[in-house]
């Protein structure tokens, strides 16, 4: 079991200092978040376990169940809306690239036929470039933008199945 092991100087450096609600409720601390993270991406091993580091004097068990129990919420509710994120871009981009193809064949039929009125005929340059942005649009986003989606899907994911351990330093 590959363990990422955190120091931490007490419990309010895994959340936000702007939040007095309760432990169960409390926000998670966007600079904790960005430290997990950073230090997920350097590890070279799989990981399976979370171990948070705390003083010895600073430790109260009772809290860090509560944190645990909040640690995983957290996760498990990122890595939904993560997936819930990344199906609707996807969705989206995929209902471009039709409306593309679409709008370009369009083009092309009037552009084919030869009797075609005046007014018809100049929609043929508002076609055009829509089917085009379009086009380039959702390829942007299969080609770049989804991979960086689909690694935080998958960081949430792995984190939402890690074990969550405090430690004494």
């Amino acid at each position: 079991m590959a363990e990422l092991s955190m120091w931490l100087d007490g419990y309010n450096d895994i959340y936000s200092d702007f939040d007095a609600r309760a432990l169960p409720r409390r926000r998670i601390s966007e600079d904790f978040m960005h430290e997990l993270e950073a230090a997920y991406r350097r590890r070279e091993e799989h990981t399976d376990c979370l171990t948070l580091q705390i003083p010895a004097g600073a430790r109260i068990e009772a809290d860090e169940k509560l944190i645990t129990a909040r640690l995983n919420s957290h996760f498990t509710l990122e890595y939904e809306l993560s997936l819930a994120l990344l199906k609707q871009k996807t969705n989206k981009n995929i209902l471009f690239f039709c409306s593309s193809l679409l709008i370009m064949a369009t083009n092309i039929l009037i552009s084919a036929r030869e009797s075609t009125p005046g007014n018809i005929s100049s929609l043929r340059i508002l076609l055009e470039p829509a089917g085009w942005f379009f086009f380039w649009n959702s390829l942007e986003y299969f080609i770049y933008e989804r991979q960086s989606d689909l690694h935080k899907k998958t960081f949430w994911y792995k984190l939402a199945g890690w074990k969550i351990l405090f430690r004494s330093y």
